[in-house]
């Protein structure tokens, strides 16, 4: 086992800095979102490799997960707002 050299323990000690200011500032939610788009992403270029070159498959994977999202929200707010225009009705 070789020793650990300085630029790897100070790599090893920011990160768990990292992951502890993610606790005291309640980020956990925020992190696995991140770690979640990250998977994503690296499981779905793969297959798109095949017809993009260099990094423009992650590219796409990336602009239609935000599409999806943001599409997602977007018509869930649509929903919320067309609902409360609609009267409710007075029961029999």
């Amino acid at each position: 086992m070789t020793t650990p050299t300085r630029i790897t323990t100070a790599s090893q000690i920011i990160a768990g800095l990292a992951l502890i200011s993610i606790l005291v500032w309640h980020l956990p939610a925020a992190l696995f979102a991140g770690l979640l788009v990250y998977a994503l992403v690296q499981s779905l270029a793969p297959g798109l490799e095949r017809h993009l070159p260099g990094t423009q498959a992650h590219w796409l994977v990336v602009l239609v997960l935000v599409t999806a999202v943001v599409g997602a929200i977007t018509a869930l707010i649509i929903i919320a707002v067309v609902d409360r225009r609609i009267p409710a009705r007075e029961p029999r």
